[in-house]
């Protein structure tokens, strides 16, 4: 009896996640967040497909079956985000000096691309500084990433992953850079702001997930519905706050990018040679 209302309990806790999202200049972060979106019992329309030659088996407890590799992208993914949080909040802010060789490896900004820290359009993907953003971004990860990564393969997968989450970040230096009048840009590598989370590489995944399965049930804020309607609501969401970037807490602008990252990586590609 304990045990089955223990496990009822727990289904219902992982079934539903919020999250919070801000930006802040230098010594605070950028944390975007995938907004209360949660999955249902996964039930696609099919539940075989052809991988790899073979044939797999959606699981019928949320999320389809990995091959070792598979998992290792996953769980490599969610332990470099935990390994990099740790990064932040003990090495991170041990003093100034820690603060600002975090800053200048695992976060993105003009002053870093100007100075030839381009590494840090791949690491920022990787790096949270608190746990809300590092929770909600990987539990998301947790759910959706799978079946992206079944479909594509491994390589596919953190191709696209990885090039969202630069793109985003390259929208929101762009952004920044041409909000300057044209006087002040020659000055823009003494912006203090910069970029950093998964939110782009999320977005790129969550959309792709989207064209693939474009009626299947999602819950938003505990409300069903189809998981085109979602994110798709979302997207609009972004675009419009775009425009009102310098007012937001939130990178609208890479939160577009990334979305339109994975619609263009699914149409012009996957979809075009027959992945998916």
């Amino acid at each position: 009896m304990f045990r089955s209302q223990f496990s009822k309990v727990f289904h219902n806790a992982r079934n539903a996640f919020f999250g919070n999202s801000r930006f802040t200049p230098f010594t605070k972060s950028y944390t975007p967040f995938t907004r209360g979106v949660v999955l249902s019992k996964m039930k696609l329309p099919s539940s075989n497909y052809s991988h790899s030659g073979g044939s797999r088996k959606y699981s019928t407890f949320f999320r389809p079956s990995m091959d070792g590799n598979e998992k290792y992208i996953v769980g490599g993914i969610i332990g470099a985000n935990v390994l990099v949080f740790i990064l932040w909040n003990t090495y991170g802010s041990a003093s100034r000096e820690s603060h600002n060789t975090m800053v200048e490896n695992f976060t993105a900004s003009y002053r870093n691309l100007v100075q030839g820290r381009v590494h840090t359009l791949i690491t920022q993907s990787f790096s949270q500084q608190d746990l809300p953003h590092l929770f909600f971004n990987m539990l998301n990860v947790f759910f959706f990433a799978p079946y992206i990564l079944t479909r594509l393969g491994t390589k596919r997968f953190m191709f696209i992953y990885l090039t969202a989450g630069a793109f985003g970040a390259l929208s929101f230096i762009g952004y920044q850079y041409f909000q300057l009048p044209p006087n002040r840009r020659r000055f823009a590598a003494l912006m203090p702001d910069y970029c950093l989370g998964a939110s782009a590489s999320v977005f790129a995944v969550n959309s792709i997930f989207a064209c693939m399965h474009p009626l299947h049930r999602v819950y938003f804020f505990f409300i069903p519905m189809p998981a085109v309607v979602v994110f798709g609501g979302l997207f609009l969401y972004d675009v419009y706050y775009a425009g009102r970037q310098r007012q937001s807490t939130t990178s609208h602008v890479g939160h577009v990018a990334g979305v339109l990252t994975g619609v263009a990586y699914y149409f012009f590609y996957l979809k075009r040679l027959r992945i998916v």
